[in-house]
């Protein structure tokens, strides 16, 4: 069986309810345990305070979990450099970072269409 946290952004405790139970119906059909439920209401950037305290406690308990699991890509950060970052310390602390709504290739498509489409609108 696979261990995971659950990480939960938002600003109201409406926000954290809901995708909270996205996550744990995702948790409870996939046969995963959840670990941690981990809030944040902050910016979700990898130099937050929560996020150097979670990435110290990870690699104080290596092997503790297989995967970080929340809603989508943005919630972890709306900037892609952030979240390949994240992506980049938890796969190197062999930790699966998953998005249950979406893959990050659609956030790195979206965003580059976004992109080229603002640059280069005809």
């Amino acid at each position: 069986m696979k261990k995971a946290d659950i990480y939960l952004r938002g600003q109201s405790d409406s926000q954290f309810a809901i995708q909270k139970a996205l996550v744990e119906e995702y948790c409870v059909k996939h046969n995963i345990t959840i670990r941690k439920i981990l809030y944040d209401s902050g910016a979700g950037k990898s130099d937050s305070s929560f996020w150097n305290d979670y990435i110290i406690g990870i690699r104080l308990t290596p092997g503790a979990i297989d995967l970080l699991i929340f809603t989508e890509w943005s919630r972890i950060s709306r900037d892609i450099g952030e979240m390949k970052k994240i992506k980049g310390i938890l796969s190197g602390e062999k930790i699966i970072p998953l998005a249950i709504n979406e893959s990050i290739l659609s956030v790195f498509f979206l965003k580059w269409t976004d992109f080229q489409f603002k640059i280069c609108p005809n």
